[in-house]
């Protein structure tokens, strides 16, 4: 395949296009640009927050104007069939999965920052279909392409300067702190964008005819993009460190296709032009796909010398392993932990354990195996890439709904790619688009890609479908109301009706992001001293959103503040200011535990520590509700050893020997080097036994600290 001009389409002066339209296409055009680039101080806000805050605004406002255009013009392209349920069929049934969940608010929302809820699938879905309807020419198309490429410049300028300068350049270090930091996400997150980049820079100079300015800036874009791919050379895992693959792979494979592709195109068109009359075509000399032959080049050296490359690289930087390492479950445990799921029964087979769940499902049913490495604790909220994910937190339906929307967009783009339609710049358009999408969602299957990732993915497949509708690869059929008054009434309603849900979806969304706000400026002010204002802001927070992670957050505050008394006073006993803080740390933990998420094994631990406390201050009755609440989080989470260990030193306070030994017993059955089991057990040794389980009233034999402990040592979450 010959590279071929430019040839892009002027609007026809007959369709205007109109203000909404011109709107639409900015906001999302700018959306793509500044998602992998924007950043705020992590001081003030989650990461995850301003790329979705961003998302949030810029979908929601081109969806409320691409409605209005609607209006106006008074028709619509209606989709095939099989494109809309495959587009509509992961947001709905992940729905359905966070509906029959035990945590419905989590599911569907979360925190606000998930990129595995209703509410970000539903955005990246909508994504789709408005860049299928606004992205409607080439000249649009490649002008989102150019948005791409000047956003990928500047973050590449811009962190290249930073691994030459050091940490402190421009004073970036406030937004950036290591060298590993980046604006795009986690550092597989950067190396799939540097991927990214390398892909659509020499599939262009590859099957594009460009001005001479151009090419050198593209060629400089290719050189740069190649450089951060270098230093950003991750590994994606299948299975296990036997089936550890570098990102350069993937790259090498899609520059393999476009190298097969370019020749095998080049060898038609010579038959179609070359032959006469049916002659056999004399021999034509076409020049090598260059730029898909040196990123091939590239990638088999880099893949071959991956780690010692890296290595060197990361010791001149100044990187450590330590912050790029990227740890979770493998292939293979993710799909044994799915297959418990299923066998939990039909509802649990059919969705999952709900959106947003895998740490729960984790909890129940990870390997044994797990519990010998020094992963035991660790609270995965993903498994081992973000579509296997959905098997666990979907079930069947949500996989197989996840396999049939790839399948549709895989399988007219192929179609696309080898059309062999004339203009040869649509049909760039199409592979480039097919290629960047399809690399994106592979990385999406191979890893736990990140918010800006899952949202470029969306947004090349949405540049898929509009190219496809484009070259009538896929048909439309258009829904107009104009001359009818019935369908008329109806369609401006729906269209006001989801106008209005757009916006009441914004404003709620705000709540949580104004909610994890305070959080933040709550724990700031912990952090400083400042308690009065703590808890003003802390309040606050969960006045907008009240959740299970901020009563727990609350009631570890309140903990936090015994302690402090304790230490100041030298002594436990149970004064009124001892009272009040023990007292809204039982409240909030109660809540969590009972009210807002009972699934979730930390309410549980937090609840028993809780207790805990409350006996060592002599309050009675807490030493049995302490060990009902360890015991609930030992049926949540019956793989670790952590709820054994909290049982056994309740009745390690009781002065029950026999009541310890047995919990130790199970601890060390689960893991055998469970240090502070083995501790313990060591202790009790000189203990006479006592009753056959704790007393009402354990002696105060140690401080809130300790018993506070077992929360701070319950779990490592591990959300990105």
């Amino acid at each position: 395949m010959e590279p071929t001009t430019m040839n892009i389409e002027e609007q026809p002066k007959s369709q205007k296009t109109s203000i909404f339209e011109k709107l639409s296409l900015i906001i999302i055009s700018a959306f793509v640009g500044l998602i992998p680039l924007l950043v705020l101080p992590q001081s003030l806000i989650g990461f995850s927050y301003v790329k979705i805050a961003l998302a949030t605004y810029s979908i929601l406002a081109a969806c409320i104007l691409f409605l209005a255009q609607s209006v106006s013009e008074g028709s619509l392209l209606l989709k095939p069939r099989k494109v809309l349920i495959a587009l509509f069929a992961v947001p709905v049934v992940t729905a359905f999965a966070a509906l029959t969940s035990p945590h419905v608010s989590g599911g569907l929302i979360g925190l606000g920052f998930e990129f595995d809820t209703v509410y970000f699938l539903s955005l990246g879905f909508l994504l789709v279909i408005l860049c299928s309807y606004l992205f409607s020419t080439k000249q649009r198309v490649f002008t989102a392409y150019l948005t791409f490429f000047v956003g990928f410049i500047v973050i590449a300028v811009v962190h290249l300067l930073r691994f030459a300068m050091g940490v402190n350049f421009l004073g970036l270090q406030t937004l950036l702190p290591t060298m590993a930091s980046n604006t795009v996400g986690a550092w597989n997150d950067f190396g799939a964008y540097a991927g990214l980049g390398v892909i659509l820079s020499f599939i262009t100079l590859e099957l594009v005819t460009l001005s001479k300015a151009f090419k050198w800036i593209l060629s400089a874009v290719l050189v740069l993009s190649l450089i951060l791919l270098g230093i950003a050379n991750f590994y994606t895992f299948f299975d296990s460190t036997l089936f550890a693959v570098p990102a350069t792979v993937i790259v090498g494979l899609v520059a393999l296709f476009v190298f097969v592709y370019t020749v095998s195109a080049n060898y038609k068109q010579s038959r179609k032009t070359d032959g006469v009359d049916g002659a056999p075509a004399l021999k034509k000399k076409y020049n090598l796909p260059i730029p898909s032959f040196i990123v091939l080049v590239f990638a088999v050296v880099f893949t071959i010398g991956a780690q010692p490359i890296t290595a060197f690289l990361y010791e001149k930087i100044g990187i450590s392993q330590t912050e790029v390492v990227d740890v979770r479950p493998t292939l293979n445990a993710t799909f044994q932990v799915g297959a418990k799921v299923v066998e939990s029964g039909v509802v649990d087979a059919l969705f999952g354990v709900g959106p947003n769940r895998f740490f729960a499902s984790w909890a129940l049913f990870k390997p044994g195996a797990v519990n010998n490495t020094i992963f035991w604790n660790t609270d995965f909220n993903y498994g081992s890439g973000y579509i296997p994910t959905f098997f666990v937190t979907t079930g069947i339906l949500g996989f197989l709904a996840w396999l049939f929307f790839l399948g549709i967009v895989f399988f007219y783009g192929w179609k696309g790619a080898f059309a062999g339609l004339k203009d040869k710049f649509s049909q760039y358009l199409i592979v480039s688009s097919l290629l960047a999408s399809g690399y994106l969602w592979l990385m999406a299957f191979l890893t736990v890609t990140g918010p800006v990732i899952l949202l470029l993915a969306f947004f090349f497949t949405g540049l898929l479908f509009a190219s496809l509708y484009r070259e009538n690869i896929l048909t439309t059929s258009e829904f107009s109301w104009i001359s009818n008054q019935k369908k008329g009434f109806v369609a401006v309603l729906f269209s006001i009706i989801i106008m209005i849900a757009a916006i009441a979806v914004a404003f709620t969304w705000t709540r949580h992001f104004a909610a994890s706000l305070n959080m933040n400026k709550a724990i700031q002010s912990a952090n400083g001293g400042d308690i009065p204002t703590a808890e003003k802001y802390l309040a606050m927070a969960l006045q907008k959103d009240l959740n299970d992670a901020y009563l727990r957050s609350f009631s570890q505050f309140r903990l936090l503040q015994l302690r402090q008394v304790f230490e100041q006073s030298k002594k436990a006993e149970l004064t009124e200011k001892n009272a009040t803080f023990l007292n809204d740390a039982l409240l909030a933990s109660r809540e969590a535990a009972l009210v807002v998420n009972p699934s979730n094994y930390q309410n549980w631990i937090l609840l028993g520590s809780i207790y805990e406390s409350a006996g060592l201050l002599g309050v009675d009755g807490s030493g049995i509700l302490a060990k009902q609440a360890y015991e609930q989080a030992k049926v949540l989470n019956p793989t670790s050893p952590l709820p054994d260990l909290l049982i056994a030193r309740l009745f390690a306070y009781a002065q029950d020997a026999k009541g310890a030994t047995d919990q130790l017993q199970q601890a060390l059955l689960k893991k055998a080097d469970f240090s502070e089991a083995l501790s313990l057990l060591s202790q009790i040794q000189s203990l006479k036994p006592g009753t056959a389980g704790p007393v009402t009233t354990p002696k105060a034999t140690s401080t809130a600290s300790s018993t506070s402990s077992a929360n701070s040592t319950s779990s490592t979450s591990t959300k990105r």
